[in-house]
């Protein structure tokens, strides 16, 4: 799926929406009440018809919440610029997801262990790593 359309889609929503989404005074307000419902995802998915998508590559299942996740992301930072999209985003970027648990389990003292692929290699980080940890997780 191109994301230039995910992009254009929550543009033009939150364009043709704005009067409706403005009764999200707040991002919390807006994080917790909005939901990109069947129909808007249907929208979603006619557009991405018309602008070449075959429908069979329209994605399903589990492609369809990581849509969903990037459209309600994108209209949030359309409402709320850059703190309505990441709070929304990181809740299923996989990296991060990473990144918390292994914070969660170094701040718990707990021992522990992981390896993690780095240019074709190997390497596995303990305790004394916490730092080195965090820096391979941006490569």
């Amino acid at each position: 799926m191109n994301k230039g359309l995910i992009y254009q889609f929550a543009f033009d929503y939150t364009d043709r929406n704005r009067s409706e989404l403005t009764k999200y005074k707040s991002f919390e307000v807006f994080d917790k009440n909005f939901r990109i419902s069947p129909a808007i995802y249907s929208q979603f998915e006619s557009f991405a018809v018309k602008k070449g998508v075959k429908k069979t590559s329209v994605a399903k299942n589990d492609t369809d919440e990581k849509i969903k996740n990037l459209l309600k992301s994108l209209i949030s930072r359309n409402l709320f610029d850059d703190k309505g999209f990441y709070p929304i985003y990181l809740k299923t970027d996989p990296t991060f997801l990473k990144a918390l648990e292994v914070l969660k389990i170094i701040s718990s003292g707990k021992a522990f262990e992981w390896q993690v692929p780095v240019i074709g290699k190997m390497i596995t980080f303990a305790n004394q790593t916490k730092i080195i940890i965090i820096l391979c997780l941006k490569i």
